[in-house]
This record gives C-alpha cells, sequence and structure tokens, in this order.
C-alpha cells in the first residue's frame, strides 16, 4: 500500500500545487481520493474506514464533514489545476465529448439544491428528486478515455440560469487548456438552436446527433424536415465502425452506409453538414456538423468520431460504478459539489496513469485474475488492482 499511496499523493500534490489550498485542505483532498480508490465509495463514512486513521473515528468524520461544506475553502481552483495537469496528453486526442448525467435521489428530500429531473437510466424516464452532472472527455481511436471536468449542478440553484449557458461557460473552461484543434461531439439534447449560437461563438469543429425535428434548407432556399430529407437520400457510402463484442470483448467492425448533403439552419449563418447512417438501428441516425466536408473520407472520419462519443459514455459508466458516487450521502451544496468532482479525479488520476505511466499501470492491472486478456478499456482492471493494492499493502 506505500507505494500505490505515494503514486496517488504524488498526483494529488501535482495538482494542489497549482491551487492557493491549504495543508488542511489538501490533506482532505488527498485522503478523499485514497479512501475513494480504497473503498469504491463516496460515503465519508466508508472513506474515513479505508484511511485506517489512529483519529477516533467520529471525531475524523467530523473534520471531513466540516471542511468539506466550508464555504471559505479554496477546491472551485481544483477544475482548472486538473485541467493543466491533464492537458498535454489531452491536446493529443482527437475528440471531445460532452455529456449530461444525473444523480438519483428519489427518496432524497433534506439536500441542498434538490430539484427534479428525469432519470434517463429508467426505461419509463420516469421524473425524480436529484441532481445532474456535467462531463467532458477527452478521447481517441484507442478506446482511451480521459476526464477534464466534471461539474455537479442543480436547477434549483439561485444562480442557474440554463443548460446551454452553464454549458458554453464549462467548454470555455476547457478550451482555454484544450481542445482547440478537437472535434468536439455531443448528443442529441444538444439540438438547439440557442446551443448553436453558443458554438458558433465557441470557434470549435463539432458534431451534433440530431432529432431530426428541424427544418433545414436545401438548394434554393428551400424548407424542409430535417428526417424527411434524410429518408429521401441514397446512402451510397459505407463506413466500418468498431464495436466492443459482449462476448469476447474484442474489438471488431461493422459496415454502416451513410451520406453527406449541405444545409443551412433558418437563422443561423454559416454552412453546415449533414451526415446520414443508416444499418445502425432501426432509423437513421443524422448528424450535423460545422466541418467543411469535401470528400467521402472527411464524412467517414465525422461517422467514426461521433461512435467514439457513445465510448465516452462507458467512461461515465465506469467512474459511477467504481466510485459509487450516485450514492454520496452529505447534503450541503458545497460538500455535494465538491465530493462528487473528488471522486472524478480519483478516476482522472489512474486514466492519466493508462497514458503517462503504462508500465506502472500494467503492474497494477496483473494483480487482477481476468478470464479475458486483452481489453480495450482497461480503467476497471487498473482499478481493481489499485484497489488490491492499497488494500493489501503494496
Amino acid at each position: 500500500m506505500a507505494t500505490t499511496i505515494r503514486q496517488l499523493r504524488r498526483y494529488v500534490q501535482k495538482i494542489a500545487r497549482k491551487t492557493n489550498l491549504s495543508s488542511g485542505e489538501t490533506k482532505l483532498l488527498t485522503d478523499c481520493i485514497v479512501g475513494i480508490c480504497n473503498s469504491g465509495s463516496c460515503k465519508v463514512s466508508d472513506i474515513v474506514r479505508a484511511l485506517h486513521n489512529r483519529v477516533p473515528f467520529r471525531q475524523e468524520t467530523r473534520q471531513f464533514y466540516d471542511l468539506l461544506s466550508d464555504p471559505k475553502a479554496e477546491f472551485e481552483q481544483l477544475r482548472d489545476a486538473w485541467l493543466q495537469l491533464s492537458a498535454p496528453n489531452a491536446n493529443r486526442m482527437p475528440f471531445i465529448a460532452v455529456d449530461p448525467s444525473e444523480f438519483i435521489k428519489r427518496y432524497g428530500k433534506d439536500f441542498d439544491c434538490l430539484a427534479t429531473i428525469r432519470d434517463a437510466s429508467d426505461p419509463d424516464k420516469r421524473l425524480g428528486n436529484g441532481f445532474s452532472s456535467l462531463q467532458i472527455d477527452a478521447t481517441d481511436d484507442l478506446h482511451r478515455n480521459l476526464p477534464l471536468w466534471q461539474e455537479t449542478y442543480s436547477t434549483m440553484h439561485p444562480q442557474y440560469r440554463n443548460l446551454y449557458d452553464f454549458v458554453g461557460r464549462a467548454m470555455l473552461k476547457v478550451l482555454s487548456r484544450v481542445g482547440l484543434h478537437a472535434t468536439w461531439l455531443f448528443d442529441r439534447g444538444f439540438d438547439a438552436a440557442d446551443f448553436y449560437r453558443i458554438l458558433h461563438g465557441l470557434c470549435i469543429t463539432w458534431g451534433v446527433r440530431q432529432l431530426g425535428t428541424r427544418n433545414v434548407l436545401i438548394g434554393n432556399h428551400r424548407t424542409i424536415l430535417m428526417s424527411d430529407l434524410a429518408a429521401s437520400l441514397d446512402k451510397p457510402h459505407v463506413a466500418e465502425v468498431p464495436y466492443v463484442d459482449k462476448k469476447s470483448h474484442q474489438m471488431k467492425s461493422c459496415p454502416v452506409r451513410f451520406c453527406y448533403t449541405p444545409v443551412r439552419l433558418p437563422g443561423q449563418s454559416g454552412r453546415f453538414f449533414m451526415v446520414v447512417i443508416t444499418g445502425l438501428r432501426s432509423e437513421d441516425m443524422i448528424l450535423l456538423t460545422n466541418k467543411d466536408i469535401s470528400s467521402v473520407r472527411q464524412a467517414r472520419c465525422i461517422v467514426r468520431a461521433y461512435m467514439r462519443r457513445w465510448g465516452v459514455e462507458e467512461g461515465i459508466r465506469f467512474w459511477k460504478q467504481k466510485t459509487g458516487v450516485e450514492d454520496f450521502r452529505v447534503r450541503n451544496w458545497h460538500s455535494i459539489r465538491r465530493l462528487t468532482f473528488f471522486s472524478m479525479l480519483a478516476c482522472g488520476i489512474q486514466a492519466l496513469w493508462l497514458l503517462t505511466r503504462p508500465a506502472m499501470a500494467e503492474r497494477l492491472i496483473a494483480r487482477v485474475k481476468v478470464f479475458i486478456k486483452d481489453v480495450p478499456f482497461k480503467n476497471y482492471r487498473l482499478w481493481d488492482g489499485v484497489q488490491d493494492a492499497l488494500r493489501s499493502g503494496a
């Protein structure tokens, strides 16, 4: 455990040195990340038990609660500090995906700023109590994810304005460090005129999956519904889309057919391209991009790029499953935002090890018994290896 803890502490201190954290705040941050990696939980009681400190349990947990909820603590600086640390590697990755998520607290009552949200994981998409979260990850064709930004927010908070304003501000923070040359990828929840105006001001290359309910302009200013246009087009081009076989966990590929056409949006300046993909599901997938597509090869790159956005969803599942972040019990608004971000940092540091310390990561992965030798997404195995090392004292 001594070696593994030293490595974790070393990376946490790298982040802390870029901020104005006090020694007490740095210790809390370090203890939280080590405790989350050890326990796989975001409950303060589980984190404290995993640290095996000599301080009496109640006294230690009280210190955690008090500092996490302290409005004067400087923990908000950590987001930019993490961006500084991860920027060199993130800038070598070709895609950045923006994905909203949620923490459901169906029976919660006493949490600060508790909001009504839609449970995306529920088959019936029922409404319930909870909080929203924004995740921004860098990713590449090798199935590697690097978390860049996580921020918990609530529509009930007095400073909340709207989703697109919140997302735009977070993107500006990320763009101040990384992502200027990447293709940014968004799901259907971002198919909105207000958001396109924000994207226009950011001057980035982007692709947004479409609902299909938008009118577009083609030819001599002819207006047509996007879904009708997509259905009327032939899809003569073929792209091999990589995927992970659920039985063998091996990377395979399946052919899909696609086409692309220039369009304009009513009320929006500039020319866009609509890419229509068939063969993935029962209905066509429609993408809109501001990239100027001049060849089939460029359109094929957009198709393959958007498939990587789905890969980022695997990173979010990993974060939620391994840290137990959805089951946090802190109720103060500052504590909620800080603890959920600390859990992302725990995952982010290990993702950074996979990129920068592959030999060390492989040694930790080797501690884990596996039934399938090679998998493209190694974060689960590294997490289990780190947890085993912490618990066994390696």
